[in-house]
């Protein structure tokens, strides 16, 4: 009796603990009005935590500064960069205090614990031969080589983010025009105008690469996988990473790396702060100016 009460208590806590940390995400996606990567990002820090915690038979209610510091030498020591346990930090810290507020514990055990050191690489741009090499880098013998080279041109043709290259869909697209509408946020939309090489590849993947792929499927999304759905985020970053490693290239050349070189070689070649921050979708003033002071000094 007192092992099957035992039992019943311990899968009661872990309920418990799976019903706040899904509280916290709908807390996240519906008030807080997170982007759906940064939510995604949290649960998984979560539910690894969750994972180690009933591992070592604990609970998210019952923990202290020790067992957290525990938990971050765990990830460390499974391989973890400080940019993840950085971000593994604020995760705990924003849930604990979610907690606090919610009233379920009275102190925040993540409040005096620093971050990981994180080596800052912000202000490094890459150089046109460094952006012509990676573009290059596609295999255009294959399906996915022709789709992959689509998607970098039109990254840095364009200047947007990877969450936007794999939302855009179909009907975004006018190549008789040479544009692309990107939703921005506030149910604004902008218009970016298309360079000629970025519309010559991906006239290339929809008639050579797309159809094949979707293999009578259909997707309203312009970039798709061999499953007939739209690319996502994971996906595309561990093809670039795959691209940069054949290129021998620099391990921090990502798909920002090309949003920050397509702004600032722009802005190098004379382009005004109110266009580029259109361009770029920011609402603030303060994020586009960041980027002239990765401008090469003359």
């Amino acid at each position: 009796m007192i092992e099957k009460a035992a039992t019943k208590a311990k899968e009661q806590l872990q309920l418990t603990e799976a019903a706040l940390i899904s509280q916290y995400i709908e807390y996240l996606t519906y008030q807080k009005k997170l982007a759906s990567n940064s939510v995604q990002a949290y649960q998984r820090d979560l539910q690894q935590y969750s994972l180690w915690l009933a591992a070592h038979k604990l609970n998210c209610l019952e923990i202290d500064q020790r067992h957290i510091m525990q938990f971050l030498l765990f990830k460390m020591q499974s391989g973890a960069k400080a940019s993840s346990s950085a971000r593994t930090v604020s995760s705990l810290k924003n849930f604990y205090t979610f907690l606090q507020l919610s009233q379920h514990v009275a102190q925040n055990p993540c409040a005096t614990i620093k971050p990981p050191v994180v080596e800052n690489n912000s202000g490094i741009v890459m150089t046109f031969d460094q952006v012509e090499r990676l573009l290059e880098s596609p295999d255009l013998g294959k399906l996915i080589g022709i789709r992959d080279r689509a998607m970098l041109e039109l990254l840095y043709a364009t200047g947007i983010s990877i969450s936007e290259l794999i939302s855009i869909k179909c009907d975004d697209i006018d190549l008789a025009r040479a544009s692309l509408t990107i939703a921005s946020k506030g149910a604004k939309h902008r218009e970016i105008p298309l360079i000629s090489s970025a519309v010559t590849h991906i006239k290339r993947y929809i008639k050579k690469a797309r159809l094949q792929l979707l293999k009578d499927r259909s997707c309203e999304y312009l970039f798709v996988n061999k499953q007939a759905k739209n690319m996502t985020r994971q996906a595309f970053w561990y093809r670039i990473k795959y691209y940069v490693q054949t290129q021998g290239m620099n391990g921090s050349v990502s798909a920002q790396q090309l949003r920050k070189a397509f702004a600032v070689h722009l802005m190098d070649k004379g382009v005004g702060l109110d266009q580029m921050q259109y361009l770029l979708g920011h609402s603030a003033r303060t994020s586009t100016e960041a980027y002239y002071k990765k401008l090469p000094k003359s």
